[in-house]
């Protein structure tokens, strides 16, 4: 499509005889007829006197002709791209007054006709606190990433994966429920101050009821845990409203960008949260039962029953940044502003069908990016749920090591990730954002989890906590000759494989004349059979009850890391442009809803992953895990080349008599 620029006339300031206003200012705006020829086209400019949030008045406009020359180009635009690499219906919505040649030329951006130099100013400023809330609320959540298990099963020993499972899945389940309502009430009210610190107040809840559950009845403890990350979810669902006001305050060019520094700060979050649980770790060291705090004591089992410890300390620094958060959205702080109904109403009155109502959005290709959307977050489920059981299981590492070291894993997969949100512009600059989604965001996913398909020759090492087992007379072990005495039925194998040095201690009932070295193949299956099959067993190594773990090889260390370089690099890309392609397709409506709608898509994701995952993982392993990972992305890939001509911004000029001119033109 054909896209103008303009040039306003501007009277000289050495001609006496010039009758024409000097550079447009919003104070000088009044002064111009409301009425002026049909060769010129109106710019709406915003009114000094226009309270922020307000809709730009038609009484004070400016003429501006068309201008063809090639080298007015639109300097606003964050994420133009290559006339020959653009959506269609993308169109340079900037207005430009070249001041290259001659004095009667100036240049003007959209914001700058759209807005006051105020109202830009406190534009920014409320767009800096959304960052900050957002950076706040992904510490709250990934700052207990690495130490919920550990913390469940310290409060309730017996609690299966399937149960984190669900103390995983039931966080996003409260934004899910949150996220639409929080939307709307932002759109019903016409602010969303109320919102934010309800939401935020519930955050901050929900984290003090998480740092207090040593108090709890260990009756009911675990349940009490489920509730609280319930109330920091419908806390964090305030994500959604930060969406909606960013989409409402940013003109077109600008989205893309901003919607990746919310991201980015989203992305330091999670960079900060696990490295202060590993700092915690670190400085308060979990030795022994009840002697994992500075303020606790213990009870007659000696777990601790304190307030203060390494999982319970997370809970307070997330509910003061939560508490400093509320601050920020004080009326002498936080200030909205709307700008893209203005920018919607300057494009409808350019096209001369001011009257004419917005186009439906293609509902058909928001359903497609609504299930990609979900079936990105999947990727993230991973790491919410099973990077640290799978460490403990595969590794044979203890809790306090996984949190230290899928801690520090975290925090630079999140230094990556961080740096990959402004590659995600500059490439946006250069290409089609829908091709570098498909390419640089989901493919890598795809390839990131076909290589965390398991295909070593070590397997993991098998729990060992059956008392009567260790206890037995007849039970020996020989750790300096590293043999091992099986009786002549233990020799019998269904699945035969070399047993590792990190499996020396295994043991069987033996008969005291027939030793086998320990190398000999033999089932392992056979072996782990006699080992006891209890939730309660904290032990090293993977449960006797996930059979998978006897015939499964582990994820090399190597493969781990290549697998999550290939992650942290499709996975912020592909997040940040499903929102961004999302924002842009549902158009220059109120978006309070449609946020509300993404966000809880990805709630969905979040709350029913963890379910899926742990159960897919207990029962059958990484392989069906990382398989079933690869296969929905691979769909995602499929629909988004069956949708790609789809996957467009709305033309809100659609059906005028001036756009169907200028398409015929083109």
């Amino acid at each position: 499509m054909k896209s103008h620029n303009y040039v306003q006339s501007v009277g000289n300031p050495d001609d006496e005889n010039s009758n024409i206003s000097s550079p447009l200012t919003p104070s000088q705006s009044s002064s111009f007829p409301n009425t002026v020829s049909t060769s010129m086209e109106h710019v709406t400019v915003a009114d000094n006197n226009m309270r922020p949030g307000s809709a730009a008045s038609r009484d004070s406009a400016v003429s501006f002709q068309p201008s063809d020359e090639p080298n007015h180009v639109a300097t606003d635009n964050i994420l133009s791209v290559g006339d020959d690499d653009k959506h269609p219906s993308q169109s340079n919505n900037d207005a430009m007054l070249p001041s290259t040649e001659t004095d009667h030329l100036q240049t003007v951006t959209t914001s700058e006709v759209l807005e006051t130099a105020e109202e830009k100013r406190l534009r920014k400023q409320s767009h800096r606190i959304i960052y900050v809330t957002a950076f706040i609320m992904s510490v709250g959540f990934s700052i207990i990433l690495t130490s919920v298990w550990p913390y469940l099963k310290q409060l309730d020993p017996s609690a299966s994966k399937v149960f984190y499972g669900f103390v995983i899945g039931i966080n996003p389940f409260g934004q899910l429920l949150a996220s639409p309502f929080l939307g709307w009430c932002g759109n019903k009210v016409g602010s969303n101050r109320f919102a934010f610190l309800v939401s935020i107040l519930f955050f901050v809840l929900g984290n003090v009821t998480y740092a207090l559950l040593r108090l709890m009845d260990r009756s009911v403890v675990s349940y009490f845990l489920m509730a609280s990350r319930f109330i920091v979810g419908v806390g964090s669902a305030n994500i959604a409203v930060c969406r909606s006001y960013l989409t409402t305050s940013t003109t077109i060019a600008e989205r893309s960008t901003v919607l990746s520094y919310v991201a980015a700060a989203q992305s330091i979050g999670l960079i900060l949260g696990p490295a202060i649980q590993t700092a915690l770790a670190i400085a308060i060291p979990v030795e022994a039962a009840g002697n994992n705090s500075t303020l606790s004591t213990t009870d007659a089992d000696g777990r601790p029953t304190g307030v203060w410890d390494l999982y319970t300390a997370v809970g307070w620094i997330a509910a003061l940044l939560g508490l400093a958060n509320m601050l920020l959205f004080m009326p002498c702080i936080y200030k909205e502003v709307n700008i893209s109904q203005r920018e919607a109403e300057l494009i409808l009155h350019n096209s001369k069908n001011a009257s004419a109502k917005y186009p439906r959005p293609d509902y058909f290709a928001i359903l497609v990016l609504l299930v990609n959307f979900f079936f990105i977050l999947f990727v993230y489920v991973l790491l919410e749920t099973i990077i640290v059981p799978m460490g403990k299981d595969l590794y044979g590492w203890s809790s306090e090591f996984a949190i230290k070291a899928v801690g520090i894993g975290l925090s630079v997969i999140g230094v990556l990730a961080f740096f990959m949100f402004f590659v995600c512009t500059v490439l946006c600059k250069k290409f089609d954002e829908r091709k570098v989604y498909m390419f640089v965001g989901i493919l890598p996913l795809i390839i990131a989890m076909s290589i965390h398909f398991p295909m070593g020759h070590n397997y993991p090492l098998m729990q060992n906590c059956s008392q009567s087992v260790n206890n037995a007379s007849y039970v020996t072990t020989s750790t300096a000759t590293t043999s091992l005495f099986l009786t002549a039925t233990d020799l019998y194998s269904t699945t035969e494989m070399p047993v590792l040095d990190r499996n020396k201690r295994f043991f069987s009932p033996v008969d005291e004349q027939q030793p086998v070295q320990f190398f000999t193949s033999f089932s392992r299956s056979k072996r782990a059979a006699i080992l006891d099959d209890d939730d309660s067993c904290n032990a090293n190594g993977c449960p006797v009850k996930q059979h998978w773990c006897t015939y499964t090889p582990i994820i090399e260390i190597p493969q781990l890391i290549v697998g999550n370089l290939f992650g942290v690099m499709g996975y912020p890309i592909a997040f940040t442009l499903t929102s961004s392609i999302f924002s842009k397709m549902i158009g220059p409506k109120n978006q309070g809803f449609w946020m509300g709608v993404l966000t809880s898509t990805g709630s969905l994701s979040r709350m029913s992953g963890p379910i899926f995952v742990t159960l897919i993982y207990s029962n059958y392993g990484t392989r069906w895990t990382f398989g079933a990972l690869t296969a929905v992305l691979i769909i995602s890939m499929i629909l988004s080349v069956i949708f790609y001509k789809r996957l467009v911004p709305m033309n809100v000029n659609k059906n005028s008599p001036e756009d169907e001119r200028m398409t015929q033109e083109t």
